[in-house]
């Protein structure tokens, strides 16, 4: 019960954040919200949240939207943020691009400068520092399933369904099917985006397009607590843990692989946090 009060007043009171967790000095220092397509809020204790705010329009992914998340997901890196859940409101996720964004009259130039910008916004996720957890509490469909798969983890709601529908209306979901190929083992991903049906929380689960299922009203408790985790780990080696698990799993063969792994290894058996741990752990042991 003090979980689910904790998840429900954090964001409105940040002091009962703290009074709640134990963590001082709690303090929102960042917030803002632009026409309410996207508020974004950063507080002291390293957490941020990103919410997709257009529900009567099932959150769409306009020009102007992309603009927004990605603004917010480098004021989350320049507020030192350690987690940063991206969530929406409403019962959908996210539906994607929104078509008025690429009629015909608006050219291909327009076009490839709406995608260029998407997938900028997708790579950011996972460049930026924070661990970005997608809090997904409904449909998350094209592009909307695109933004979820390039969150670090997707902890879903039992309600949760993904889809890449391209196909169903004479097209072809090309871009979302980078980040969804990248999640899930190919042959599942060519058989999302040639058939273009949604999934459920379950089968996302078993495909590995998702860490964890919740129940639909636990769903915010489960993500601030995840994030509340991440942030009380240590800051520097959380960092160099993304930036080297993104780089080693690009590499192209198993030796270099470990080549960048070792690297991040002797950087972190280096750091002052390790180098802590390992003295308190060595005199403990003394003792």
């Amino acid at each position: 019960r003090s979980l689910k009060m904790a998840a429900r007043t954090c964001w409105r009171k940040p002091i009962s954040f703290a009074s709640t967790w134990g963590i001082s000095g709690v303090r929102r220092i960042h917030s803002h919200t632009n026409e309410e397509l996207v508020t974004s809020r950063h507080h002291s204790n390293g957490i941020s949240k990103i919410t997709l705010n257009n529900p009567k329009k099932r959150n769409p992914l306009s020009e102007h939207v992309l603009h927004l998340l990605l603004n917010s997901l480098h004021e989350a890196q320049e507020a030192k943020s350690r987690a940063v859940i991206l969530a929406s409101s409403g019962p959908v996720y996210s539906s994607g691009h929104d078509f008025l964004d690429f009629k015909k009259d608006l050219g291909n130039d327009h076009f490839n400068k709406v995608l260029s910008l998407c997938t900028e916004v997708n790579t950011t996720i996972q460049k930026i520092d924070p661990i970005v957890v997608a809090s997904v509490q409904g449909l998350a469909t094209a592009g909307g399933c695109q933004l979820a798969c390039s969150c670090d983890l997707v902890i879903a709601s039992e309600k949760a369904r993904f889809c890449v529908p391209g196909s169903q209306i004479g097209g072809f979901c090309h871009t979302p099917g980078v980040a969804l190929a990248e999640r899930v083992h190919p042959r599942k991903a060519f058989e999302m985006l040639i058939f273009g049906t949604d999934i459920d929380a379950q089968e996302a689960l078993r495909a590995g397009l998702v860490n964890r299922i919740v129940p639909h009203d636990d769903l915010d408790d489960a993500v601030l607590e995840v994030a509340l985790h991440i942030s009380r780990t240590s800051a520097y080696n959380m960092k160099m843990g993304k930036r080297a698990f993104y780089e080693q799993i690009k590499a192209s063969s198993t030796q270099e692989k470990y080549d960048i792994a070792q690297k991040y290894m002797v950087d972190m058996f280096a750091s002052k946090d390790q180098q802590d741990f390992i003295d308190a752990f060595v005199n403990r042991k003394k003792r």
